[in-house]
Formats: structure tokens, C-alpha cells, sequence
């Protein structure tokens, strides 16, 4: 599980990983199966007479699919989280919770009719059957039982015998040893048996498994015996506990499957295309999108920076920007000598009483009164510049926009301000204003190649992939970048792999279908939804049937 994850949150695709899954499923499949039949195997199962412990089965089969069951839900929840598309995210949620209702539909209807006095009577139907011998003077008769049946689902728990009309003699011989006659190893070997009597043989407490037994009846009277037999069943205990407490688990396993799904759904259903939501909601969508366009698009004015520099934070505590000293290894030292020499301050005269004060002192030690204080010291720019870089590096986007915006105060278009604070806001995710000050600092430097690229990546983060793609092609343009180049080209396969992998998750559609619909020309999934029914009946493989169903499952009928 961890190696499928690494690989998924690397470069691996999500095509490649869903094939990789279907080809894991159907191994483990296969495996189920070998497993099955090899419990069954082991518990008796033949050709001769043809007995299947499908009780057994059916067991294995249950445990081993409720673990496909959670495998599943594990691989749609690593796909769920590195799917980039909304609406894909939201088609995998949406198809998640419809699988897992059907299956608690299903569970549900099979624990109920466990359940069902009918159910109940038709199981413990035939677990109690009774037999009659007739044998006349001086002959045998025998009769042929086994533990359990065919499909293993009766297990005999007990056999009474009773005779009437004439004496007899009984035997029961396990089949192989009637085959060889043998008499040592005979289960019963009543000699005597006179009318009247009975016998009770407990047989479940002596063999396990299938196993054929014969019942041998001679007469030795002189009239016709008649011989009662009665078997006595136990139904299978997992027809009547464990698969229906199997089914429960289901149940509950996939109430919380939908408990995990459902706020997902909700949450990309108002921007996905196949969402009902998204269709009766469209021209709002579109208004928002439209608004949120113009914000991105839009550069800063002098005055709009002025408003946005008084309205910053409050600059760092002092304790905060001075640097930390820097620790020395301790060095030896003769007794009395000092590291540092000590730095000697002048003392200044009062103005009132003359007398000598430190430089430091606020008021006079001898008379009171309120000595001058020096000039304030301040950062100048360059200092100013270097501070913000340095809690920029340290993720202190709060400090480091101060630091800017002390710059931006003495001069609004100071590039490199506008520039690092872009990048501060970008850091608290403040994306869209981010932009708006990138687009500031394209328009004073449209040969800025890292704004074009700072600005590409918000764009990618906000999953704006066009427009991620088009800011990398233009920093490109400035001058070649192999990171540049590396992300461009990510982005390009990558949206291309997602426009295809949203294609497979319609009805229908596998990956030949999915390539041929990007081959002719539907480059998005939006493509796809405005598309008349011809123009898509018209592709490699889909047909107008298909096509019909595709436009339906996306709001359209």
C-alpha cells in the first residue's frame, strides 16, 4: 500500500494507475478463487459423489471480498485526492456513494431474509427424515447415508433406529470399511436386535466432514421386519450466523464509506459539469467566474497601493528582527582578560545643573530633569529589503510584507517590493491578490521572467490550468529555464492525461474512446457537454446510442 502511494503522489499517472489497480483486483481475484477451492479441498470436497462444501465457500468468499471491499475503497480515496479536476473529484464521490448504497441495499435484503421465519422454516426444511426398511425372513437389506450433504449445508447430529415384525441383526460400517467387511472396525454391531427395541447414535460427535455410511439389516426371523430410521440434521452455523453477521459489517463498512463520500460530493457539486447543481446554477457560476476573472486580470493603481501600504500589518518586534548573536565555541582564556573589550559611552552634561549623565538616561540622576533624546534610528531600504528576504525565507509572510511595504511607502513602484510582497502574499494564500501585484510589476517589467513564473504557479494552485500554462509560455519566451521548461511540460501532459481521465470516468468511455474524443478536436470536458448529438456520434467508436447516454449523464437530455 505505501509503494502504491508513493508512486501515485510522484509521476505516476492516474491511467497508469488505474490499470495497475484492475490488474491487482484481478490477481487477488484469482488468488480468492484459489483460496476458496482450496479450503473446500481441505475440507473434503470430491468429484465422487460430486460434494462441494459450499458452506465453506462461501464463507472465505465473504471475508475475502468484504478486504476488496476496503482495498477499493482505498484506491479511490488515493485517486479521489490527486485527481486535479473538481469534477472528476466529484464523480468518483458521487459514483462511490451510489456503489455503496446498492451494497447495502443488497446486504440488507439478504440479513433480512436470513432473518424471515420463512427463511428460517425453508432452511430447517429436511433436517429431520425418516426411512422405513422392509426385509423379509432370511434376507438383507441395506441403507446408505452421509454426514453431511452435497453442498455441505445439513450436517447429520443424530440417527435413531427402531425395528418391529422380527428380530434382526444391524451393523453400521463407515463405507470403506463395509467394502472390506471389515468387522473390527464396525460402528455399531447389534446382534440382537429385537422388536421393540431402539437405538441412538450421536454421529455428529464422532466424524467431521463428508463421510458415506452404510446401515446392513438381516433378518432372522420368520416374519418381515420393518425397520424405522431416523435422521436427525443441524443446519450449517454459517448460513445462520457468520454470513449474515458478515453482511452487517458490510452494511456498516459502507455507511461509512458514504458518511466519508457525501461531504465531498457536496463540496465539488456546485463546480462540477456533472452535477445537477452545476446545470441550475450555471449562469450564476459563470457570473462568479466572470467577477473572479476581472480581480486576476487586474493590475494596481498608485492609489490602490497607497490604501493597501497604510493598511498593513504592524511592524516586527524589535526582539524579533535582531538577529540572533552568534555563538562562538568557547576559547581558553587567561584569568581576568576579557573576550570583547568593553565599549566605553562619553557621559553628557545636563542642560540645567551640568551634571554628567549616561548617553543612555532619559532624565538627570541629580536634578530630574528631561534630558535630550539623540536622534531615531531607522532602516533605510537596503536594510529594509534584506529583513523582508529574510523572513520571507522563514515563511514570516506577515513581517516581510511590513518590511515591503515600509519601501512601497517611499516609492509605489519600487519593483523588487512589489515583486516579494506578491510572493509573501502568495504565501499566506492570498493567490488573488497576489496576482494583481505580479500583473503591477509585468506591466512596469514585461521582461520580468519570475513574475511570469511566480505567477504561473498560483495559477497552476489554483487549478487554472490555461492560464498557468499560457504564463509559463510567456517567462519562456524571456529566456530558456530548464525548471521552466520541466513544469510547462508537466503541465501540458498532465492536462492532457486529467481532459482524458475526466473523458473515461463518463459512461462508456475506456481509453480508446477517451483518445479519440481529444483526438477530434474535444479538448475539455465542457467541450463535450455543448456538443450536439451528431458531432459526437460522429467519433471513432462512440455512436449516436452512446452519445445520447453521455449527454444525458451530464444534464442534458
Amino acid at each position: 500500500m505505501k509503494d502504491v502511494q508513493e508512486r501515485i503522489e510522484g509521476s505516476f499517472r492516474l491511467m497508469a494507475f488505474r490499470r495497475m489497480k484492475r490488474g491487482i483486483f484481478i490477481l487477488e481475484i484469482v488468488m480468492l478463487l484459489a483460496i476458496a477451492m482450496g479450503v473446500m479441498i481441505l475440507m473434503g470436497a470430491n468429484l465422487n459423489p460430486g460434494y462441494l462444501p459450499l458452506d465453506f465457500f462461501l464463507l472465505i468468499m465473504t471475508i475475502m471480498a468484504l478486504l476488496l471491499v476496503i482495498e477499493y475503497q482505498y484506491f479511490r480515496l488515493l485517486e479521489i485526492t490527486h485527481t486535479k479536476s473538481k469534477s472528476g473529484k466529484y464523480l468518483i464521490a458521487r459514483n462511490n456513494i451510489r456503489s455503496a448504497a446498492a451494497v447495502i441495499v443488497i446486504c440488507a435484503v439478504l440479513v433480512a431474509l436470513f432473518a424471515l421465519p420463512q427463511s428460517v422454516q425453508a432452511l430447517e426444511s429436511g433436517t429431520d427424515v425418516t426411512s422405513t426398511l422392509h426385509v423379509d425372513p432370511g434376507k438383507v437389506s441395506v441403507y446408505n447415508y452421509t454426514s453431511r450433504d452435497l453442498l455441505g449445508t445439513k450436517t447429520v447430529k443424530d440417527l435413531y433406529v427402531s425395528v418391529g415384525g422380527s428380530p434382526i441383526k444391524m451393523y453400521l460400517w463407515l463405507s470403506k470399511d463395509y467394502e472390506t467387511r471389515n468387522t473390527y472396525n464396525r460402528l455399531i454391531n447389534k446382534t440382537d436386535f429385537s422388536i421393540g427395541d431402539s437405538l441412538y447414535y450421536p454421529s455428529s460427535q464422532n466424524f467431521n466432514g463428508f463421510k458415506q455410511f452404510v446401515i446392513y439389516v438381516n433378518n432372522t426371523g420368520s416374519v418381515r421386519a420393518d425397520v424405522t430410521i431416523h435422521l436427525t440434521y443441524d443446519i450449517s452455523t454459517i448460513f445462520t450466523s457468520y454470513i449474515p453477521l458478515l453482511g452487517i459489517i458490510f452494511i456498516i463498512a459502507e455507511g461509512l464509506t458514504i458518511s466519508y463520500f457525501l461531504p465531498i460530493r457536496e463540496k465539488y457539486s456546485a463546480s462540477s459539469i456533472f452535477s445537477k447543481n452545476y446545470v441550475e446554477d450555471k449562469d450564476a457560476g459563470a457570473e462568479k467566474l466572470s467577477e473572479r476573472t476581472m480581480a486576476i486580470d487586474k493590475t494596481l493603481t498608485d492609489e490602490e497601493i497607497t490604501k493597501a501600504v497604510e493598511e498593513s500589518a504592524p511592524p516586527p518586534k524589535a526582539a524579533e528582527v535582531k538577529a540572533q548573536p552568534e555563538v562562538r565555541p568557547e576559547q581558553a582564556r587567561k584569568k581576568g582578560v576579557l573576550d570583547v573589550e568593553p565599549t566605553i559611552q562619553k557621559d553628557v552634561p545636563c542642560p540645567s545643573c551640568g551634571s554628567m549623565n549616561s548617553q543612555d538616561s532619559s532624565m538627570c540622576f541629580s536634578c530630574g530633569a528631561v534630558l535630550a533624546q539623540g536622534p531615531k534610528v531607522s532602516m533605510g531600504p537596503d536594510e529594509l529589503m534584506h529583513k523582508g528576504r529574510d523572513f520571507l525565507r522563514a515563511q514570516r509572510y506577515q513581517d516581510a510584507i511590513w518590511c515591503f511595504d515600509e519601501i512601497l511607502k517611499e516609492d509605489h513602484k519600487h519593483e523588487q517590493a512589489l515583486f516579494l510582497k506578491a510572493k509573501a502574499l502568495s504565501g499566506e494564500k492570498r493567490y488573488e491578490l497576489a496576482i494583481q501585484y505580479l500583473n503591477t510589476v509585468i506591466q512596469q517589467n514585461p521582461a520580468h521572467q519570475m513574475a511570469f513564473t511566480t505567477r504561473g504557479e498560483i495559477f497552476e494552485e489554483l487549478e487554472m490550468y490555461d492560464r498557468a500554462i499560457d504564463s509559463y509560455e510567456k517567462a519562456l519566451a524571456l529566456g530558456p529555464d530548464e525548471e521552466i521548461s520541466k513544469k510547462l511540460k508537466d503541465l501540458k501532459e498532465g492536462d492532457k492525461e486529467e481532459v482524458l481521465n475526466q473523458f473515461m470516468m463518463l459512461p462508456g468511455i475506456g481509453p480508446a474512446k477517451a483518445a479519440a474524443l481529444y483526438d477530434a478536436g474535444f479538448t475539455n470536458i465542457e467541450a463535450i457537454r455543448n456538443a450536439p448529438v451528431d458531432n459526437l456520434a460522429k467519433v471513432k467508436g462512440v455512436g449516436e446510442r452512446l452519445a445520447k447516454r453521455i449527454l444525458k449523464e451530464m444534464g442534458r437530455e
